[in-house]
C-alpha cells in the first residue's frame, strides 16, 4: 500500500508540474487579450474617425493615441511572448498525454499470453511516469542499446523496472545520479540500473529480496516489490543480480533470454 500511495503520489506531481506551467500561461494570456483589447479598441476609433472624416487636428491626435498605447503595452513583444507561452503549453499538454498514454499500458489488465515487446519501451514508459521524481533528487542518464523484441509480459517487466528505478531514486543522496543501460550479449538481454546512493551491506544484499525485509539504511527498498520483481523475472526465465556498497550506491542487473525455452512459465 506505501508503495501504490508513493506511486499515485508521484503521478500527481508528474501531471501538476505542465498543469502549473499551463495554467500560469492561461493568466498571462488573458492578461494580454486585455492589453490587446484595449488597443484593438484604440484603431476602431481611429477608422471610426476616419469614416467620419474628422478633421486632420482630430485624426492625429487619435493617431498619436493609438500609437503611444501599443508602445506603451510593448504589442510587437506581447506577440512574440504570445508564441512563446503557446508553444510551452502545447508541450505540457503533450507531456501530460504521454504520462496518460504511459499510465494507460502500465495499468491495462495483463494478456494471458505473453506477446513481443522492445524492453527499451518498456522502460521509456516507466521513466514517462516517474522521470520528475527522479529529477527532484538526481541526475538520470539513459545508455539504451539496440535490442532485439522478446516475448514477454510487457505489464510485469514494467512492474519490475518501476520497482528498481523507484527504489535507485529513493537511495540517492543529494545530487545523486542513476544510471540505466540495456545491451543484448550472448542471446540475453541486459538491463543495467546503477546508482550512486546509500547502497547496502552484505547482510542486507542477502536479504533484499525477501518479502517485506527491512533494515538499517534499506527502508527506501523494504515491501514486497523487489521480492514480486525477482519472482516476475525467474518466470520469464531470466535473474536478477545485485551488487552494492554501503555508502558507493547499488547496481541492479536484469538479464532476460532473447528466445524463451520454457513457454510454459510465461503462460
Amino acid at each position: 500500500m506505501n508503495s501504490l500511495g508513493q506511486f499515485a503520489a508521484g503521478m500527481a506531481h508528474e501531471i501538476n508540474n505542465p498543469l502549473a506551467y499551463i495554467k500560469a500561461n492561461l493568466k498571462v494570456l488573458a492578461e494580454y487579450r486585455k492589453n490587446i483589447k484595449e488597443v484593438f479598441n484604440a484603431y476602431e476609433k481611429l477608422s471610426t474617425d476616419v469614416s467620419n472624416r474628422s478633421g486632420f487636428v482630430m485624426l492625429d491626435k487619435t493617431n498619436r493615441e493609438v500609437s503611444e498605447l501599443a508602445q506603451k503595452l510593448d504589442l510587437p513583444g506581447i506577440l512574440k511572448d504570445i508564441r512563446n507561452l503557446v508553444s510551452e503549453s502545447e508541450e505540457g499538454v503533450e507531456r501530460i498525454r504521454n504520462i496518460v498514454q504511459s499510465l494507460k499500458r502500465f495499468t491495462e489488465p495483463p494478456k494471458s499470453m505473453p506477446e513481443l515487446a522492445d524492453v527499451n519501451d518498456i522502460i521509456e514508459n516507466i521513466l514517462n511516469l516517474i522521470s520528475s521524481d527522479i529529477s527532484r533528487k538526481g541526475r538520470l542518464v539513459k545508455d539504451l542499446g539496440c535490442l532485439p523484441r522478446i516475448q514477454c509480459h510487457p505489464q510485469e517487466l514494467g512492474q519490475v523496472f518501476i520497482n528498481i528505478i523507484t527504489n535507485a531514486a529513493n537511495a540517492l543522496k543529494e545530487n545523486g545520479e542513476i544510471r540505466i543501460s540495456t545491451r543484448e550479449e550472448n542471446g540475453h538481454i541486459r538491463v543495467q540500473i546503477q546508482d550512486n546512493g546509500i547502497g547496502m551491506t552484505r547482510e542486507q544484499l542477502g536479504r533484499i529480496f525477501d518479502p517485506f525485509y527491512s533494515g538499517p539504511g534499506v527502508s527506501s527498498r523494504k515491501g514486497l516489490g523487489l521480492s514480486v520483481s525477482y519472482g516476475i523475472v525467474k518466470s520469464h526465465g531470466g535473474e536478477i543480480l545485485v551488487e552494492s556498497e554501503p555508502g558507493k550506491g547499488s547496481t541492479f542487473v536484469v538479464t532476460l533470454p532473447t528466445a524463451i525455452n520454457s513457454k510454459e512459465n510465461l503462460t
